[in-house]
């Protein structure tokens, strides 16, 4: 023990050299660094401090935006103008004549549009030929039978030169017979009436429609006993189709008469026409 506590005492002066020389080596060295940096120290209570300034580097996660610039295929058209032949249809207008049928179907047309309410006269004219037709009912068969009075009307009929005709024609007489007995069927009344009918056209909708109209009416009534119903209805029969004759005859004669007088003004004409024309020649030729 009393070897080592001399040497403990050396070692307690060396370590004290030591700090004293670590302070004074630390002061120089603090004092060249901030001389040399710029940075700054502080004096306390004798003893120098430093303030260093520390940098670290830290991971961050950030988002990148990366443009690339990538090839793409692009089509493309390059417009050329070359000769092509192509077909050019050009509508030109050039005057045609109407033919004849449109002509007559638009006067007819307008013919109808302006058409006058006609009369009896008119009715009947251009009646050449008809067809006779004959309705009865029930209780006038019983007396006399529907082709019975139908030749007795007929036969009539030629008798005055009206002309008959079996023919579809778009007009006909219609002769009506109408009877009814009394309870007792003692006599008959009767209506009997003799009828001019035409097929027209007419329309509805925009569509065309035909019916058979009257255009001429004539007819008479009464009574028969029952033993001279039959003889009665002949004698009326007859009587009527005398009316409707001369009815019909009249209307064509007065037709007949009209269209001479039309022929014999148009020949008139004609007669001055040519009287202007040889007289113009007979000037020329005394010239």
């Amino acid at each position: 023990m009393s070897q080592l506590q001399p040497a403990l005492i050396r070692c307690s002066r060396i370590a004290g050299i030591l700090s004293i020389l670590a302070v004074s080596l630390m002061l120089m060295t603090g004092c060249d660094r901030a001389g040399e940096k710029g940075e700054t120290g502080s004096w306390f209570s004798g003893s120098r401090v430093d303030t260093f300034t520390v940098r670290d580097t830290i991971t961050l996660r950030d988002t990148i935006v990366v443009v690339d610039t990538m090839l793409v295929e692009k089509k493309i058209i390059l417009r050329d103008t070359t000769l092509v032949e192509k077909e050019v249809i050009k509508r030109v207008e050039v005057p045609a004549e109407i033919p004849l049928f449109y002509e007559n179907a638009l006067k007819k047309l307008v013919a109808e549009s302006l058409a006058p309410i006609a009369d009896e006269e008119t009715c009947f004219s251009g009646l050449n030929s008809i067809e006779v037709h004959v309705t009865m009912n029930e209780a006038a068969e019983d007396i006399l039978p529907e082709q019975r009075a139908k030749d007795k009307f007929e036969l009539t009929l030629r008798r005055y030169g009206v002309p008959l005709s079996n023919s579809a024609n778009p007009y006909y007489l219609l002769l009506i017979i109408d009877a009814l007995w009394n309870e007792d069927k003692i006599f008959a009344s009767y209506v009997l009436g003799v009828e001019l009918r035409e097929s027209i056209i007419f329309y509805r909708d925009n569509k065309p429609h035909k019916r058979f109209v009257t255009l001429w009416r004539d007819s008479s009534y009464g009574y028969a006993g029952k033993d001279v119903a039959r003889k009665g209805f002949l004698g009326y029969i007859e009587e009527e189709a005398e009316q409707a004759a001369k009815v019909l005859i009249t209307m064509r004669n007065e037709v007949i008469h009209r269209r001479f007088e039309a022929l014999e003004e148009e020949a008139l004409n004609a007669i001055d026409q040519l009287g202007v024309v040889l007289q113009e020649l007979g000037q020329r030729s005394a010239r």
